[in-house]
């Protein structure tokens, strides 16, 4: 099979991912069974370390957010800090901290589509317009999960691939991650300003859960969080730490954990290995020579690739697909940091930046809120545009 046949199947894969973005795993699948088929690659070379370990911290993230939905854990926290808001514009901000933060602990795919339920509801209970809320919660979510090495699919596919450790992720993205989240509500803010000047009454904290289960959740996130943050100093990869705290969440947690597991959403799991494959493949074939020839690269250059690029495809497709090309390259390690930031500031971009941008609206509209395109872009664009100017004056230009 020549290289161009095989660039056209990933091309296609990529842009039918785009045009059917809920048939995402059928896609990737179909994809990486005609690549295996025709190049005749054998399993061992295909599936690697890095694609496990990527695997392995994704099913953690899965069973760690489905925990955390089953306990109330979201509807808890958002609810105990929205109690105290005064205005429109403390629930605006208040909101869109807790889905930041919660999105870079737990993966912003997974964490999205269960606030989207919460803010939509609680805009209801106190009279908000949802659509507003619901678009700024999922721009300022996808801004913060440059973050950590989980905050977005994007970042643990990178992160494996070139050894990030979980610290290393903190230490170099929160500095970026602040003021680019900052500067996107911000201007989220001016532009919504018309629309929060109500105040608001303050209720009570009433959320009906279970305080033992919610405990367990609770301090599962923690374990997870910091055992991941010390896995490096203890010389334990982090997929490992995550993977056996998850299958220990699993066991430990009795009875209730089989509903939680019936509920995860292990699609997500499959599209993921699919594409990984997929991406393997590609870069096993002599496709990539294809781009190489032709491309430039540079921080800057590659910023800018990611972010236009993830726009139109999944964040987690760009950086998945980009990396054979740029792995052929003696590239530094500023292009592989540019490129966490451009695929996830990309990904807030459009609606279909990103699967968890997806689920997160399909869900709005499952509940009767259906977000348009424009209202969409009327407030992604000028924000992603603030974080990115944020981003290139702190250091890349």
């Amino acid at each position: 099979m020549t290289p161009e046949i095989t660039l056209l199947i990933v091309a296609s894969a990529l842009v039918g991912s785009t045009i059917w973005p809920y048939r995402k795993p059928a896609i990737f699948v179909a994809a990486a069974t005609i690549l295996v088929v025709l190049w005749g690659f054998s399993p061992e070379s295909l599936i690697t370390m890095e694609i496990m370990e990527s695997l392995l911290i994704v099913f953690s993230l899965l069973v760690l957010s489905g925990l955390l939905r089953y306990s109330e854990f979201f509807s808890f926290i958002t609810k105990g800090v929205l109690s105290r808001a005064r205005s429109e514009v403390a629930a605006f901000l208040l909101l869109n901290l807790v889905a930041a933060l919660m999105s870079s602990l737990a993966a912003t795919s997974l964490v999205l589509l269960y606030m989207v339920t919460i803010s939509i509801n609680i805009a209801r209970e106190y009279g908000l317009n949802p659509k507003p809320l619901l678009i700024s919660m999922i721009v300022s979510s996808n801004i913060a999960s440059i973050s950590t090495m989980v905050g977005d699919i994007s970042n643990v596919i990178i992160a494996t691939c070139r050894g990030f450790s979980y610290d290393e992720f903190l230490v170099r993205m929160v500095p970026m991650a602040l003021p680019m989240l900052m500067g996107a509500l911000i201007v989220q803010y001016l532009i919504l300003r018309g629309e929060l000047r109500g105040e608001l009454e303050v209720r009570p904290h009433q959320v009906t859960v279970d305080r033992s289960y919610l405990h367990y959740a609770t301090a599962s996130l923690l374990l997870m969080f910091f055992l991941s943050l010390l896995s490096d100093y203890m010389g334990i990869a982090e997929s490992s730490v995550m993977g056996v705290v998850a299958i220990a969440v699993l066991f430990i947690g009795g009875e209730r954990m089989k509903e939680v597991y019936e509920k995860v959403r292990w699609e997500i799991l499959l599209y993921i290995g699919a594409l990984l494959i997929t991406a393997k493949a590609f870069g096993l074939s002599s496709a990539p020579s294809l781009i190489v020839s032709i491309q430039q690269v540079s921080p800057l250059h590659i910023f800018l690739a990611s972010l236009g690029l993830s726009a139109f495809i999944d964040g987690a497709e760009t950086a998945a697909i980009s990396l054979p090309v740029l792995g052929r390259l003696a590239v530094n390690e500023e292009v592989w940091w540019s490129m966490v930031v451009g695929t996830s500031l990309g990904s807030a971009i459009s609606p279909f930046g990103s699967i968890a941008n997806l689920l997160a609206l399909r869900r709005a509209r499952r509940m009767g809120i259906d977000v348009s395109y424009r209202e969409y872009l009327r407030i992604s664009v000028p924000s992603v545009a603030a974080a990115s100017l944020i981003y290139l004056l702190g250091g890349v230009l």
